[in-house]
């Protein structure tokens, strides 16, 4: 029931920097580690120690920290300076940031707003020697949280005789189940001003809502997208399967608005200011 927030730590609780820079720090990084796959072997075979080695690492960077929020097992698995592309979410510098990106978004509740599932069979391993001593690893594949499918490379280093991730991109996300019938409408500015404001989510706290010449801009921490208008008192996100139904009370006041996703209502949030 908690899938559509998903988007909020995919999308949106990494710190937001600007399209352009971010892209071309993505474009750098890739250039780079495609060029350091190009001169390593191939993949390597799945039933090698080294691939089963970074298999349990993601397994314990995923199904324990991040679906389970136990969180300290970062300290093991991290560089202290990896450095997170997100290519929706912005990026990220150093373990605490990246800790903390987690701990405020899909963990901020306690308990994993989301779940991550691997696509095993997407999952390859290069790695990477210097003068025949290996010395690190790429690791790639494709994963899934609730209705999103992105795609990943990591970067494995070998520290004091261990494997710690130091880079991540994360990147061409999609949805598995968007918006795509579902056309936006023209609202007047004094019809979606009615809808700014501040409203307290049932699970996920705080979100604001913002008149944009487009249609709604929601924030919920650090994630923000657009709602766009389907009718006067439904709105829906172009990236996933979700509406927005706004409801008034007797006096003709928005009262609070309702998440709907595959026709079920997922969340309510009334608002406050």
């Amino acid at each position: 029931m908690l899938f559509y927030w998903h988007a909020i730590s995919l999308y949106g609780s990494f710190i937001l920097f600007s399209k352009a820079i971010i892209m071309k720090r993505i474009t750098i990084i890739a250039s780079v580690l495609l060029l350091l796959a190009g001169v390593t072997q191939a993949q390597i075979d799945k039933q090698s120690e080294l691939f089963k080695t970074l298999k349990s690492k993601d397994s314990l960077l995923f199904e324990v920290g991040f679906n389970t929020c136990e969180l300290s097992v970062f300290d093991s698995l991290i560089s202290e300076d990896i450095e997170f592309y997100h290519d929706k979410g912005g990026m990220s510098k150093s373990r605490q940031s990246f800790v903390n990106s987690i701990k405020n978004g899909p963990c901020s509740s306690g308990r994993s707003a989301m779940k991550r599932e691997l696509i095993d069979s997407s999952l390859e391993v290069y790695p990477l020697h210097n003068n025949g001593v290996l010395y690190g690893a790429i690791q790639t594949g494709i994963h899934t949280f609730g209705d999103a499918q992105a795609k990943f490379t990591h970067l494995w280093m070998m520290d004091n005789g261990g494997w710690k991730l130091s880079r991540v991109l994360s990147y061409d996300h999609k949805s598995l189940s968007a918006n795509v019938d579902r056309h936006a409408i023209y609202l007047p500015d004094e019809m979606l001003e009615q809808y700014a404001g501040k409203y307290e989510a049932a699970h996920i706290g705080l979100v604001t809502l913002e008149k944009t010449p487009e249609g709604l801009k929601v924030k919920a921490g650090n994630f923000e997208a657009i709602l766009f208008p389907e009718s006067e008192h439904v709105f829906f996100l172009k990236e996933r399967d979700l509406q927005f139904e706004f409801l008034k009370n007797d006096k003709n006041e928005v009262e609070k608005f309702l998440v709907h996703q595959n026709d079920q209502v997922v969340d309510e949030a009334k608002k406050i200011q």
